[in-house]
């Protein structure tokens, strides 16, 4: 009988990889980021080069409408499908198209670049995480809606990048602080007193809800249309949530300045 005296090759065991250790969060954390990183290609490649070049910034937000108003929304939801236009602003005007677009398509692109890098090299690190969410959706928030360009994309994926476009403004604002309050290490607040977990989400909540029925309504759930033009009609009740989120992010920042300022280990 022959026997093989080679040296068998060692068994790549998962935990070798790190697939042992990509839990569900971080499997949550990579699909938000293949959407943003599908989100900053169409914004970068197809949104921004088409739009006017003047100061009006690209906002998730329903133009504003009277209480009794039923037909201006409806409008407003065909147009808003059309598309940016089909004359490449960045080549007809292109100074003038600078000036208004390429400091936003730098941030989506540096925010989208910033979010990969630190994934690959920290993926199960909950501090990473929120950071990696942190910079994906406020590159999306700043970059604004798809009008339309996502809908070419197949298997529903263009409603899906639709409403991720239009939530990702109020989900950044906890992740967010949160973030900040986990940096470098989670602060002791959080710690003794848990249920500060839920206020940057409680802050959020209106944005959250009206971003959402908006959104629905832009991808064709008609149920949504009254809480859309409520959404429209009340730009109000968006703004003050939008306020109180961004106060809480400052106090949050205020807090890790202090943490800092009161470590005593120099590492």
């Amino acid at each position: 009988m022959l026997h093989d005296d080679r040296p068998s090759l060692p068994t790549i065991q998962p935990a070798a990889l790190g697939l042992r250790r990509f839990s569900s969060r971080s499997w949550l954390t990579a699909a938000l980021l293949c959407l943003t990183i599908v989100y900053a290609t169409l914004q970068v490649g197809f949104v921004r080069p088409y739009l006017a070049a003047d100061s009006r910034p690209n906002l998730a937000r329903p133009p504003a409408v009277a209480a009794g108003d039923t037909v201006t929304l409806a409008a407003w939801r065909d147009t808003h499908h059309a598309g940016p236009g089909s004359v490449p602003t960045w080549r007809t005007d292109p100074r003038a198209w600078a000036r208004a677009h390429l400091g936003m398509v730098v941030q989506v692109i540096v925010f989208t670049l910033g979010a990969l890098v630190l994934f690959v090299l920290r993926s199960s690190d909950l501090t990473a995480q929120l950071s990696v969410l942190a910079l994906a959706l406020s590159g999306v928030a700043g970059g604004g809606p798809l009008l339309g360009v996502e809908h070419v994309l197949p298997l529903g994926l263009g409603h899906v990048l639709t409403v991720f476009a239009w939530l990702a403004g109020p989900v950044a604002f906890p992740i967010i602080a949160l973030a900040i309050l986990h940096f470098p290490s989670p602060s002791p607040l959080l710690t003794r007193h848990r249920w500060l977990y839920a206020v940057p989400f409680v802050a959020a909540a209106p944005m959250l809800a009206l971003a959402t029925a908006t959104s629905l309504y832009l991808v064709g759930v008609d149920a949504m249309h009254d809480a859309a033009r409520w959404d429209a009609a009340h730009p109000g009740v968006y703004y003050a949530s939008f306020a109180l989120a961004l106060g809480i992010n400052v106090l949050a920042l205020a807090e890790g300045v202090y943490r800092y300022q009161a470590n005593g280990d120099a590492n």
